[in-house]
């Protein structure tokens, strides 16, 4: 006989209602087994054999593992601590002083920059930052990573003991040399273009603070008697003082007269050379 649509609709939904009744049943009647020990009451699972006290609660997923984070590599610290003191103010000043060819930066943890038997007891984040030359000289620093403070080894009687910190002397250009003066000489000379009439030369050859006291015209006037003059002169144990005595023949009225000085000349040395600067002499005759 052949079934109605309905009909059948009808039944297997019957059907599935009897199977999940026959599960629910089972899961309530069958499955646990519950247990009372005083005020407490247990439900036994009798499936898997497990046993939680009521009201029991869903077992929880357990939680999937968290990777676990590799610590950071020796080098990556290293170029933080570079970094740290490059940032540095003060350190670039440092590094902008030093120059030259050949530098390079390098960082090494600090328990293993230690020298000379020094004692280390900072953080052990601490790295030696070094900006040096392949001889080792240059500036040093001490970088904490976790503090981010910096401490300029160089100038740090601590820090410099413990890390040889040094720095390669700058070249300096040697003094240069004095020449030698030959005092009695000039003195000499000076009286001789005397004799020449030759008074601009004399003057030229006299320093600027005497010229600045003795201006030109009025100098001139004072040195245009002399008819003829001799001097001899030597060296004292001061370079730039000479000894010297002068005869001298000079005009006055219708004649002439002789004169007698002895004394000294000073000397000084200024950027065109050596000048004469002022004469101390006494007449004695």
């Amino acid at each position: 006989m052949p079934v109605n649509r309905l009909d059948a609709l009808v039944f297997g939904s019957g059907a599935v209602a009897v199977v999940a009744l026959s599960a629910f049943g089972f899961h309530v009647f069958f499955r646990y087994q519950y247990v009372r020990a005083g005020a407490v009451l247990s439900r036994v699972d009798r499936l898997s054999g497990r046993t939680c006290v009521m009201p029991c609660l869903p077992t929880p997923e357990p939680a999937a593992p968290k990777p676990t984070q590799s610590p950071p590599s020796l080098e990556h610290q290293a170029q933080r601590a570079i970094a740290q003191v490059q940032s540095n103010p003060t350190a670039r000043q440092v590094v902008a002083s030093t120059g030259g060819a050949g530098y390079e930066w390098s960082a090494v943890p600090a328990a293993g920059a230690i020298t000379n038997g020094a004692h280390f007891a900072d953080e052990a984040d601490a790295f030696v930052v070094c900006y040096c030359d392949r001889d080792g000289f240059g500036p040093r620093w001490e970088a904490h990573l976790q503090s981010s403070e910096t401490y300029y080894a160089n100038d740090n009687k601590i820090l410099r003991e413990r890390y040889g910190a040094r720095v390669r002397p700058r070249a300096t250009a040697p003094p240069a040399a004095v020449p030698a003066v030959d005092g009695p000489r000039l003195v000499a000379e000076y009286y001789d273009l005397w004799n020449h009439g030759d008074l601009r030369t004399m003057y030229d050859m006299l320093s600027a603070s005497y010229r600045a006291q003795h201006p030109y015209p009025v100098w001139e006037q004072q040195h245009a008697s002399v008819v003829r003059i001799t001097a001899r002169t030597s060296a004292t144990t001061d370079p730039l003082t000479v000894a010297v005595v002068i005869e001298s023949t000079d005009r006055a009225g219708a004649g002439t007269v002789d004169s007698e000085y002895r004394g000294t000349w000073a000397l000084v040395r200024e950027p065109s050379g050596i000048k004469l600067d002022r004469p101390d002499l006494n007449q004695t005759r």
